[in-house]
């Protein structure tokens, strides 16, 4: 039997492969975010539990709609065709998973189906083949969009729920700190151009240059004042010495200035020259006096 059918097998899978029904550039790729799946399979069979148990643990969120059949003995192709067209006219999921666990060519033999072949490429929904095990390989997996090694590998078709999560957060931490360097430096070019704005004011600049007058005017007049001081400092030594040589101080430390005739007189600084009789002027720190000579030694 075995032999029998390997050899059906070969022959049909030569004839459909010549329809160009296992054509790898007819394959359609699946929904990167699907909401929804359609499980084609038996509803009390092992693969519907692990199709559930991996889809439910990545994705919870997927909604799954079971379009149950058999999936051995006579009537199972018709059954499988069946529920394929249901999944399809009820728009049951984003793509459809036909699954089956493992088992023996003969056990398989349902999934070698010409007519089922002919279904899967007449889906309008992508269907994924995992039936039987890594390597069992029927002709619905030849003909599916995609085939996956066991239903449970094709569970994870859907979007691991935690490690998106874990993405998003990831992506999350990168925006903000983006936003927060953007903004900073947003932050820093305002302050920058409200600098060069005010700095362009005419307000500011009219305060400005008060304020540069002003500190002129402070150092205009701390200079004048100090130049005040040096100069009463040289003109009060100027008098110092002024008096220091004049006749009147020498007058005050009770000597007189002799002139002949008057005040205007020319001074006598020799007793000499001045004969009997003749008449003086004499003046004193206070006063003057008018002297006649009697005598001269």
């Amino acid at each position: 039997g075995e032999g029998d059918l390997q050899a059906a097998y070969e022959r049909l899978k030569a004839r459909l492969t010549a329809a160009g029904l296992f054509d790898p550039a007819a394959k359609r790729p699946l929904p990167r975010w699907p909401t929804a799946v359609a499980l084609v399979t038996s509803a009390d069979g092992a693969a519907l539990r692990d199709l559930v148990r991996v889809i439910h643990g990545r994705a919870p969120w997927v909604r799954l709609r079971v379009c149950p059949s058999l999936v051995q003995g006579a009537e199972a192709p018709a059954r499988l065709v069946a529920a394929l067209e249901l999944a399809n006219r009820t728009d049951a999921g984003d793509f459809v998973i036909l699954a089956r666990g493992g088992g023996s060519l003969e056990d398989l033999w349902a999934f070698n189906d010409e007519g089922l072949v002919r279904a899967i490429r007449a889906s309008r929904l992508p269907v994924v083949a995992a039936v039987g095990h890594e390597t069992d390989w029927t002709l619905a997996d030849l003909a599916a969009d995609l085939r996956m090694a066991t239903p449970s590998h094709a569970g994870t078709l859907v979007p691991d729920g935690q490690a998106l999560r874990e993405g998003l957060l990831a992506t999350e931490r990168r925006l903000v700190r983006s936003f927060r360097a953007g903004l900073a430096q947003r932050r820093l070019e305002l302050m920058n151009r409200t600098r060069l704005l005010e700095a362009q004011d005419p307000r500011v600049r009219l305060l400005l240059g008060r304020q540069r007058l002003e500190a002129l005017d402070r150092r205009l007049g701390r200079s004048i004042r100090s130049r005040l001081q040096q100069d009463r400092a040289l003109l009060g030594a100027g008098g110092a010495r002024l008096a220091a040589l004049s006749p009147l101080a020498v007058l005050g430390r009770g000597y007189g200035l002799v002139r002949r005739e008057g005040p205007a007189g020319p001074l006598v600084l020799d007793a000499a020259t001045v004969e009997p009789g003749a008449r003086l002027h004499i003046s004193l720190a206070q006063g003057a006096l008018q002297a006649t000579v009697t005598d001269s030694f």
